[in-house]
């Protein structure tokens, strides 16, 4: 099954995770942010290249707007500066040298909408506002809603994960991009294999933007393996010195639970 075609929120609940909050923020993430799909870590110093880009995905939302009911206007006017102090004062994770920083910004009221709206957030972004729906899960719970399975606001921890969209595909340029769409049926094939509706975020690829993991090597082996194209190098975690340097690309198309 092609990878990019599954859907998080099962993927995530398969993952067996701690109903605690993470002792690190890596453990947020979905998926270590690195070239192999079976890697275990992250490459050190993914948050220099990352972390204050708009590439990473609130994932399990649908999970929590299911049990608890509750928006991202909701959410952030409870919960958000809670979540701030939270964060700074419960957590280690504002104490870490290569992010300490980005911990004390101010996270506007927008960026839960953001979420809300699947729209990709900095990593600290998307960290907070599931630090966020922990809270507010919590005072859900302990205002008497009973939902089967779930006895903490740390639940969220189990369904919910930040989701990195990272990644590149090396020399996936204007013009390798252009080479590609000539062979027949490329356009279908590439879409197909990745779970798109359509071949914009492929040209927005190849001009600096980047993706999941899951989509950049569908598309890799669809390329690779199913047009034949060998224009291409692998894919890549780290951004390039043109390629991999954009934004998330919002138009790709994900079931992030």
């Amino acid at each position: 099954m092609s990878l990019a075609k599954q859907d998080y929120g099962t993927l995530i609940a398969a993952q067996a995770r701690a109903a605690a909050r993470p002792t690190h923020y890596q453990e947020l993430l979905f998926r270590p942010i690195s070239e192999g799909l079976n890697d275990t870590t992250s490459y050190f110093g993914w948050e220099v290249d990352h972390a204050e880009k708009k590439r990473f995905y609130v994932g399990g939302m649908l999970w929590f707007r299911s049990v608890t009911g509750m928006n991202g206007s909701e959410v952030a006017a409870g919960y958000k500066s809670r979540a701030e102090n939270t964060v700074r004062e419960e957590t280690e994770w504002a104490n870490v040298p290569i992010t300490q920083s980005l911990w004390r910004q101010a996270i506007a009221r927008k960026q839960f909408n953001a979420a809300w709206n699947r729209n990709p957030l900095m990593f600290h972004k998307a960290a907070t506002v599931i630090v966020a729906c922990e809270l507010a899960l919590q005072d859900r719970l302990d205002s008497g809603l009973s939902i089967e399975g779930i006895t903490s606001g740390l639940d969220v921890y189990r369904y919910m994960t930040v989701i990195p969209a990272c990644w590149n595909i090396d020399d996936f340029d204007a013009k390798s991009w252009a080479e590609i769409r000539e062979r027949p049926n490329a356009l279908s094939n590439i879409c197909t294999a990745t779970g798109q509706n359509n071949s914009r975020v492929f040209e927005k690829l190849s001009q600096g933007g980047t993706v999941t993991a899951e989509t950049a090597h569908d598309a890799h082996h669809a390329v690779t393996q199913k047009l034949g194209y060998n224009g291409i190098g692998g894919v890549r975690a780290k951004p390039g010195s043109h390629l991999g340097i954009g934004e998330a690309i919002s138009d790709e198309h994900l079931d992030r639970g």
